[in-house]
């Protein structure tokens, strides 16, 4: 089952009529789906922009990077991340590859930008690291190339992995670096509390709710990815433990935490209960229904989402100020909000009456959306300070700012994503529709509502992007989607220097690094193209794997092609890298019919110009059932 079939609901709907109501294309109300369909998709489109790649031949001189020709069309920043996620679910709701498009074509160019910069650390020979450093903050990629908080990376990277996850064909080697950055600095690099909590001791020593989101959407699609469960522990940990500093008994979260004094700031601000409540839902999406955390996360998740019906206006809005009526209206927070709830009841969390709940929030956003597809009455970036005046007064909202755009798509998509069935009758035919975004479930039929059965019917979808699927009618009187609870099976790991090997054209030995896993890995001295090194995978059980490869990348290091019992897998992968790093890359599924041993050689096909030699390493390969 596919990572897309973690619903764990069941949404039945008895035969019954069901109309579609007509609206005009401008109507940007929020009122109905069709409405709301236009909103988003003009919001969507306020985004694109023309994107175009840059020239990453290699730059031996500062002068030579300066010159070269720079990627345009691109940013990286936490805003953004939310905003492409945003285009990714709307496309999901309204069928536009358009979006889609754009945001897997922005992150191969972000990906392959990223490689260029970090080469120059061993390419450039007559620049200073505070020159490059320079350099570095002149680019589109600033912020990642100077990772020292979490916003730099977490939800930029999220939302790269949620598109390659989508569409594996398209996961880049180089995609698997930036995650693997990613992966290195949420992990080791942010400072932890004691408990693990992920802190800001360069902030006054403080926990921020913000960066549950800068973490772990990332966190959690790299489990997707790794299928290291680690990941998705750490994240469920994250989330738990800011719980316990941040939110009040009513269930609202204060924005932030002073560890020094154990006091929190004492502002409920919108946007950080965003931040949690979007983040809670999103761990809990990717979360086994048997995991030891999931009750808790379900209790902090329903106690937040009855806090903050209690404070939503009349209007649909929520306040800057969650707990303070006087206090502006603000959009980003309305959106986020409208989301989590959405999700919620889509995933069959809470009841679904709660839909109602987001769908007017929705209609009170859409009082902000210019016809343009800008969102207004946003509150700009906002630091933590336990002073109320700041958050009300200083603080004013803006327009177009750039955390308004994704959590309004995210909202509208996942309202238009609610797997209710659409029932009419004609000539002695049924015709049953939902939303075609819906993924990974079984169409069932009934005679008794207790009784179900997989039905035989086929589907597909119309212009108005619902699947239909038609039937005689006196074959049934009821219908579902049933989505199969979420599965997380264990993976198969092989350490390298565990496997038996042989070589052809060059040697290999078994090194020792205290940062490999299991503080080993197999080192093949390759000289040129052709030679190759084949490991004996042993005993692997018959079924589809994703085969991933960790390996210790380098300056020395170079390019390799991987067959399966002699049978192509993946692209060709460069381990190159300026430095020591140690990535994870996955080259595609194989199939296998029987139990058995099965052979994987990694064969040297070149190198790049910025490499010294032509050696490979292999570390560890991971095998995960599909």
């Amino acid at each position: 089952m596919s990572r897309a079939a973690k619903l764990g609901l069941l949404v039945l709907c008895a035969c019954s009529i069901f109309c579609c109501a007509t609206v005009e294309a401008s109507d940007l109300s929020g009122q109905t789906d069709a409405s709301i369909r236009t909103v988003i998709s003009l919001v969507a489109s306020n985004q694109l922009k023309t994107l175009a790649d840059g020239n990453y031949a290699t730059a031996r001189t500062l002068s030579a990077a300066q010159s070269a020709t720079k990627p345009t069309g691109i940013t990286w920043t936490y805003q953004w991340g939310v905003s492409l996620y945003g285009m990714l679910h709307t496309k999901d709701a309204i069928g536009n590859t358009n979006f889609e498009n754009f945001v897997l074509n922005h992150n191969l160019i972000c990906a392959r930008y990223y490689s260029w910069l970090n080469s120059l650390k061993s390419t450039v020979t007559n620049a200073t690291a505070a020159q490059l450093a320079s350099f570095y903050a002149g680019t589109a990629l600033s912020e990642f190339m100077a990772i020292d908080r979490l916003d730099y990376c977490g939800a930029m990277t999220a939302q790269m992995l949620e598109g390659a996850l989508r569409h594996m064909g398209t996961m880049t080697n180089l995609q698997a670096f930036v995650g693997q950055t990613t992966a290195n600095w949420v992990s080791t690099g942010q400072p932890r509390l004691p408990d693990g909590t992920l802190w800001r001791p360069t902030s006054s020593d403080t926990i921020w709710a913000d960066d549950l989101y800068m973490s772990c959407p990332f966190l959690i699609r790299w489990y997707e990815y790794t299928g290291n469960s680690n990941y998705l522990n750490d994240a469920a940990t994250q989330v738990m433990n800011m719980a316990g500093y941040l939110q009040d008994t009513n269930g609202i979260w204060f924005h932030g935490y002073y560890y020094d004094s154990h006091s929190v700031n004492g502002i409920k601000w919108g946007r950080a209960n965003g931040w949690a409540m979007v983040t809670t839902v999103e761990v809990l999406s990717a979360m086994p229904t048997n995991h030891p955390a999931r009750p808790i996360l379900l209790d902090i998740l329903s106690r937040h989402i009855a806090g903050i019906e209690s404070v939503q206006d009349t209007d649909g809005m929520w306040h800057q100020v969650l707990d303070h009526p006087e206090v502006w209206k603000e959009t980003s927070c309305t959106a986020m909000f409208a989301y989590s709830i959405a999700r919620a009841v889509n995933r069959g969390w809470i009841d679904p009456a709660n839909m109602a709940v987001a769908r007017k929030a929705f209609v009170g956003l859409c009082n902000y959306i210019t016809t343009n597809g800008g969102v207004n009455q946003v509150c700009p970036g906002t630091s933590l300070t336990n002073s109320f005046n700041y958050y009300a007064v200083t603080e004013q909202p803006a327009s177009n700012d750039p955390h308004g755009p994704g959590p309004v798509m995210l909202a509208g998509a996942e309202i238009l994503l609610n797997p209710q069935l659409g029932i009419s009758a004609t000539n002695n035919q049924v015709a049953v529709s939902w939303n075609a975004g819906i993924t990974n479930f079984f169409f069932e039929t009934s005679t008794n509502m207790t009784d179900w059965s997989s039905s035989n019917s086929t589907f597909s979808a119309n212009s108005n992007w619902q699947d239909v699927a038609t039937g005689a009618v006196a074959n049934c009187g009821f219908y579902r989607l049933h989505f199969p609870p979420p599965t997380a099976p264990a993976p198969l790991n092989f350490e390298a220097e565990s496997l038996s090997y042989i070589t052809n054209g060059a040697t290999a030995s078994v090194s020792t690094d205290t940062n490999a896993s299991g503080s080993f890995l197999v080192t093949f001295n390759g000289t040129g193209a052709g030679n190759y090194i084949e490991f004996t995978i042993p005993s692997v059980p018959a079924g589809a794997y994703r085969l991933l490869l960790a390996f210790k990348a380098s300056n020395n290091r170079g390019q390799m092609n991987l067959t399966w019992d002699g049978n192509p897998l993946g692209t060709t992968l460069d381990q190159y890298w300026p430095t020591n790093f140690y990535p994870l890359v996955d080259f595609g599924v194989t199939n296998l019919p029987t139990t058995g041993n099965h052979a994987v050689r990694l064969t040297v096909t070149g190198k790049g110009n910025p490499s010294t030699s032509y050696t490979l390493t292999a570390d560890k390969f991971i095998l995960l059932p599909q």
